[in-house]
């Protein structure tokens, strides 16, 4: 496919990136020369100097041939324009735009062919505080991720102190959690995941992935011995966009505080937020965690745009009685770090981004969960045309040839979730979570599905 990407800042690169690997066609069109040059050495791909919603520069970009265009800009309204001109002028099939603004994103009708025709938005931020707020709502997991809305979930747990799985085998623990309704469907093992056989031992350090009913997680908890008290109060670093909207969302339920360094954000927040209480200063200033009690909190949450530094403010938290940390991680070479205990949770922005767009991208019609830099990638596709999907529907899932790495999960039917599949026929209408662990997975999968890409 060609597609444009509007903005080559951190979520412009991130898109590129995984795009490119996708063996598609990437133009990406920036006002800043340093950062495309940058880019360009990295991937190969064609970039354009110049403003990413003016019709000169998308036409150089021959926007005219283009699939999709991705608008991922700093700015709401830039690219909401650059989507009209994609429009309007050239007749792009399909626009994507990043919309950070809670007053666009809730207007229901604003994006659609007859007011701003953006097909599909993404708002990273509101990814993020999701994915924090369930490690709030779920304390003792270490990522959760829902899907067929929120029917079913994927929970991860980390096997360490002691965990009662470790030395058991995936038989064991299937018959010890029969009456939960769960499938434990892969390990990730020094950095690899594996889709494990009745016979693998659970080893510490390995990292379970559970498919299991979303009514059901706490009871998983609870058996697993790693369901903690409920949450009481949160503390909050840094007041950007993501710390807001985080404790606006919490504050209605939590005793929430928020530290932020710069005077001017802090007095704004102070006057936006309703029960919060917004604190000027430095994390780094022990008088005044002290002073705030941070002994008694329940989850420290970092979200400084510096990896270090939340890294940092989260060790001196934990080291000062704080029960548990989220830290926002932007490189994938911290995951040690949890492994270790030094850190309770880690948010990754990218996983986030990728998570919101590939399925879209990839006109797969499908739910996409994007773990540890893409090296485990949880699909839910919808089988809601029979001439779309007309490899699967009316076979047994045992009947299907998947390339090793390719493993169906569990099956969504009448919002019942069905586990043990290998005999069960696939119906139209069926939902389907899909696990790969390569990227050239998606290929083999449209192939056995004999899906029409272009069939959108």
């Amino acid at each position: 496919m060609k597609i444009i990407i509007l903005g080559s800042g951190k979520i412009g690169r991130t898109i590129a990136e995984s795009l490119i690997d996708e063996n598609n066609d990437i133009t990406v069109i920036d006002i800043n020369k340093e950062k495309l040059n940058q880019l360009q050495d990295k991937l190969d791909l064609r970039v354009i100097s110049g403003f990413a919603s003016h019709p000169k520069v998308l036409r150089e970009a021959r926007a005219e041939e283009t699939d999709i265009l991705i608008a991922v800009t700093g700015s709401d309204e830039v690219n909401m324009i650059a989507c009209q001109v994609a429009h309007s002028f050239f007749k792009i099939p399909k626009k994507i735009a990043r919309i950070r603004s809670i007053g666009y994103t809730e207007e229901i009708n604003l994006f659609s062919k007859t007011c701003i025709p953006i097909d599909y938005f993404i708002s990273p931020e509101k990814t993020i505080v999701d994915g924090i707020r369930k490690l709030i709502q779920y304390p003792g997991v270490s990522q959760i991720m829902s899907f067929s809305r929120r029917i079913v979930s994927i929970v991860t747990v980390d096997m360490k102190n002691d965990n009662l799985l470790i030395h058991l085998s995936v038989s064991k623990v299937q018959k010890r959690f029969a009456h939960l309704k769960c499938k434990l469907i892969s390990i990730f093992r020094e950095k690899v995941p594996i889709f494990p056989k009745d016979s693998t031992i659970i080893q510490e350090y390995d990292e379970i992935f559970f498919i299991i009913k979303t009514e059901n997680i706490r009871l998983l908890m609870y058996e697993l011995k790693i369901l903690e008290k409920p949450y009481r109060k949160i503390m909050i670093v840094g007041g950007g966009r993501i710390g807001f909207e985080l404790a606006r969302i919490l504050e209605k339920i939590y005793q929430v505080k928020i530290i932020e360094k710069d005077s001017e954000k802090a007095s704004k927040l102070s006057e936006i937020l309703n029960h919060a209480t917004v604190l000027h200063g430095h994390v780094s200033d022990k008088e005044l965690l002290f002073k705030e009690n941070i002994s008694e909190v329940d989850a420290f949450i970092t979200l400084t745009e510096n990896d270090e530094s939340n890294i940092m403010y989260a060790l001196l938290a934990k080291k000062m009685g704080v029960k548990r940390t989220i830290v926002l991680i932007h490189h994938g070479s911290y995951i040690n770090l949890i492994k270790s205990g030094m850190i309770d949770n880690m948010i990754f922005p990218k996983q986030a981004i990728l998570s919101s767009l590939l399925g879209y991208v990839r006109r797969m019609r499908s739910n996409i969960s994007y773990i540890r830099e893409g090296v485990l990638e949880t699909i839910e596709i919808k089988l809601n045309r029979k001439n779309r999907y007309s490899g699967v529907i009316g076979k047994k899932v045992s009947e299907i040839n998947l390339d090793e790495g390719i493993v169906i999960g569990a099956i969504i039917r009448n919002s019942e979730v069905i586990f043990s599949i290998s005999e069960q026929k696939i119906k139209l209408y069926d939902i389907l979570l899909i696990f790969i662990t390569k990227k050239n997975h998606i290929s083999e999968i449209y192939r056995t599905f004999k899906m029409d890409k272009d069939n959108f």
